[in-house]
């Protein structure tokens, strides 16, 4: 039986790495969970996103009026740096919601980490692929 190659095994031209700093507080909760759930930090990542999309709407107010939002400002030790990889129709996914909720992509990840993080048995495991 020929079995399809995972993402990790795809070659690079079919998917996107990538990296964001975010609150290490906000890594250390993602990376916890991804564990709990058995899927790597950019798989819940994109599970998350996913979940969002679910429930609720972009605000138009937002779209037209403000500009993107970006996450607080820290001091330099307060940061941890997150590889991302994903998938390239994941990556097309994740640069509209971005540009949809005018968010900056770190504090996408931040915002869905921390709203949506919520009840980890209620996440289904969407995405383009099974497992990242």
């Amino acid at each position: 039986m020929n079995q399809e190659p995972t993402p990790k095994e795809l070659p690079i031209k079919f998917k996107i790495e990538t990296t964001v700093n975010i609150d290490k507080e906000v890594y250390n909760t993602l990376t916890e969970a991804a564990k709990k759930l058995r899927v790597s930090r950019s798989k819940l990542v994109v599970m998350l996103i996913n979940r969002m999309v679910e429930q609720e709407e972009p605000s138009e107010e937002d779209y037209v009026q403000h500009a993107v939002r970006y996450q607080e400002s820290r001091d330099e030790e307060n940061w941890k740096t997150l590889h991302i990889v994903l998938l390239r129709p994941d990556y097309e996914f994740f640069d509209d919601v971005r540009k949809l909720w005018k968010m900056s992509v770190s504090f996408l990840v931040a915002y869905v980490t921390e709203h949506y993080l919520v009840d980890l048995e209620k996440i289904d495991n969407k995405s383009t692929e099974e497992d990242f």
